[in-house]
């Protein structure tokens, strides 16, 4: 079958191909490697910027405490293929932060439940454009595990370092690693966080001072949302921050940067939002530190080739 012709003359019902294989409740890895040779024949960049801008100019929360949890009940590699299919999962960094905990309670998955679980987050991922999650990150994951007294980290690391081999679910220069320039407590509930970070859709920008943006974390809801409020900037024009509505939330998975002790002398880092399951990882460190707040910023729509740190 020749698939670049098919894709050429009805990219559309290829589209449709690809996302009804990916949403069969007993898909074969047939049926999986089918849908991924479509892909590979032109459909990896399935939204361009334009419609990605339609789906989240109106989203501003950047992190809910409520969204994409999973309970121990019911956590298995299904519930995040589940998951990933919805609208609402936009970056496959969440992914890996479930994964922490279904290892911590669940038996390992055979070779061909990963083989199935890595397909279908493949197709996802290329279908609907998702976030890809960072080496980096698989990196910080990875060394940080290596320390656990769990014998099941084994199982882990080898899975992780399956998703760094697979450019469809990471990569090492589509995110961008920004660290929070500041912070202040606007209220007893409400901290303001600060990031300077110049999009690279803003080719020249006129404004003074610096362009970034903010997040606000209300600790009630444990909620955290980036402000489009020019009030909230207003605040800080001493800081020369000014915000562009080129920033979207969609592009964003934010995270703090916990060290613990794992010898003399010697520490650790993770990449943690709230959840406890690091703890369970690491039963013997008592000593955690919070050493940062980080966004990792998706810009693989604008080509922009070369990760640095703000």
């Amino acid at each position: 079958m020749n698939l670049p012709l098919c894709y050429q003359r009805s990219s559309e019902m290829v589209n449709e191909v690809i996302q009804t294989i990916s949403n069969l409740p007993d898909i074969s890895l047939e049926d999986m490697r089918f849908a991924l040779r479509l892909l590979n024949a032109g459909t990896t960049r399935l939204s361009n910027i334009s419609s990605r801008r339609e789906k989240h100019t109106e989203n501003t929360v950047v992190y809910d405490r409520m969204k994409f949890t999973f309970k121990e009940s019911y956590a298995t590699l299904q519930n995040i293929t589940d998951a990933v299919s919805c609208d609402n999962v936009t970056s496959m960094f969440i992914v890996i932060d479930s994964l922490l905990q279904i290892f911590l309670f669940d038996s390992p998955p055979t070779s061909e439940e990963e083989e199935q679980f890595i397909c279908k987050l493949e197709v996802a991922c290329s279908c609907k454009n998702l976030q890809k999650v960072s080496h980096q990150y698989l990196d910080t994951i990875v060394s940080a595990l290596v320390y656990s007294p769990r014998e099941q980290k084994w199982n882990l690391i080898k899975l992780l370092h399956t998703f760094k081999n697979s450019d469809k679910i990471s990569s090492d220069n589509q995110n961008i690693v920004l660290r929070r320039d500041q912070y202040v407590e606007e209220s007893a509930d409400v901290q303001i966080s600060m990031f300077t970070f110049k999009h690279p859709s803003i080719s020249a920008c006129s404004k003074p001072g610096k362009c970034g943006f903010i997040l606000k974390h209300d600790k009630q809801e444990d909620r955290i949302r980036l402000s489009t409020d020019e009030e909230d900037y207003a605040q800080f024009t001493e800081k020369g921050l000014h915000y562009h509505d080129s920033i979207s939330t969609r592009d964003m998975h934010f995270y703090f940067v916990w060290s613990g002790s794992v010898g003399p002398g010697e520490r650790m880092s993770i990449p943690r939002k709230s959840n406890s399951w690091w703890k369970l990882w690491f039963p013997d460190v008592t000593d955690w530190l919070l050493e940062r707040m980080q966004i990792e910023y998706n810009v693989a729509d604008y080509l922009v080739f070369k990760n640095y740190v703000k």
